[in-house]
């Protein structure tokens, strides 16, 4: 979301962002919105989960017109949602007063799966790749089909929204990235110099990251010698396994 709100203020020139965060708060009986600086904060009472439609549709209708009334009068709105949940929520910001809708797929829909459930997660991904995509495609129900566009990190989630929603047109893939030239300061390494490898990112399996070590454990069993530097957030399950 930083690095989206530094581009748009950089290149595109008269551009307003306004943030919607959703904050679980277990004592409230129903959803409030309040205003906090620049953001629109929505409090539940319970934590928006991707697989679970059943709660999430009730309360983005019974706050939409909350949340509207912040933007009376805003035109060329883009609603961009990272999260594949809120795809319904863009879709209610749009009926009720106007705009496109944006939606963020980092990668494959359930991939979500992997650390939760890794047995359902093999299951959905064999038959992927067994081309049962209308197995698929009964389970992977998000309001794809009503977004204006959708952006992809990679062209393997472009592959399996078109193979399994048929979806072509509106899908663009735009690829993560980073301003090496005037973000890294580069400084030459001594000779012979054993190598500096970085991990950024969220420090779950999902993200490769046991692999990553297994690996250089057989890097250092053939006498090789490294540093290994890892910068994002992690959980205690996954500290105890590194």
């Amino acid at each position: 979301t930083q690095m989206l709100e530094e581009g748009l203020y950089k290149y595109r020139k008269g551009v307003n962002v306004h943030k919607v965060f959703f904050d679980k708060n277990p004592e409230l009986l129903s959803p409030e919105v309040d205003n906090c600086n620049d953001a629109i904060v929505i409090k539940i009472p319970f934590r928006l989960l991707q697989t679970d439609r059943f709660n999430t549709e009730p309360t983005f209708i019974s706050i939409v017109d909350l949340v509207c009334s912040y933007f009376k009068g805003t035109k060329n709105i883009i609603w961009h949602v990272q999260s594949l949940v809120l795809i319904d929520f863009a879709v209610l910001l749009k009926k009720n007063i106007g705009g496109k809708t944006v939606a963020h797929v980092h990668v494959i829909p359930w991939k979500l799966f992997y650390d939760k459930d890794r047995d359902y997660f093999n299951s959905l991904y064999k038959r992927y790749a067994n081309r049962e995509y209308e197995y698929i495609s009964m389970l992977d129900r998000y309001n794809y089909s009503a977004c204006d566009s959708i952006i992809c990190a990679s062209d393997y989630a472009k592959n399996c929204l078109f193979n399994v929603h048929k979806l072509d047109d509106k899908v663009k893939v735009i690829y993560n990235g980073i301003d090496l030239v005037s973000s890294v300061n580069h400084k030459k390494t001594k000779e012979n110099s054993p190598p500096k490898i970085l991990f950024v990112g969220r420090l779950s399996e999902s993200k490769g990251i046991l692999e990553l070590l297994d690996a250089l454990k057989e890097v250092r069993a053939r006498g090789f010698d490294f540093t290994l530097l890892m910068a994002g957030n992690c959980n205690g399950i996954i500290k105890e396994k590194i």
